[in-house]
């Protein structure tokens, strides 16, 4: 091969779009993060979230009396189950997040029930910011 066809080659390949990250990985979510919400019986949900995370997976660390978050990272994007199990206030919340590098912003709904929030569903918005 001829130094020029080297070159011309070697141009090919540097301009040639590569995407910055690839499509089946997912960002680092582990940490903690202050949490705020919008909707109905928000003051039941937990104001703060520290986050583990294994692969692409994350949770919160189980410790009595405290509600859970579990979920699956995308790329920037999360999907997510808050759980609590108590007695006075039991809900399952489903939903997806985005993460723009500092904030989660997302949305969960599904079935509530006891004497905190009442039987029915609740959908909730919240933020989530990195500390």
């Amino acid at each position: 091969m001829s130094r020029t066809s080297f070159v011309a080659l070697l141009f090919l390949f540097a301009c040639h779009d590569t995407p910055t990250s690839p499509s089946s990985g997912c960002v680092n979510l582990a940490g903690v993060w202050d949490v705020s919400y919008q909707g109905s019986c928000t003051t039941q949900y937990p104001k703060q979230w520290t986050l583990v995370q294994s692969g692409c997976d994350v949770h919160t660390q189980m410790l009595a009396d405290i509600p859970t978050v579990d979920g699956s990272a995308r790329g920037n994007a999360l999907h997510l189950i808050m759980r609590n199990g108590f007695i006075n206030c039991q809900y399952q919340l489903e939903g997806d997040a985005s993460f723009d590098g500092r904030t989660l912003r997302g949305s969960v709904s599904g079935p509530t029930s006891g004497p905190c929030c009442g039987s029915g569903n609740a959908t909730v918005q919240f933020i989530a910011v990195r500390k």
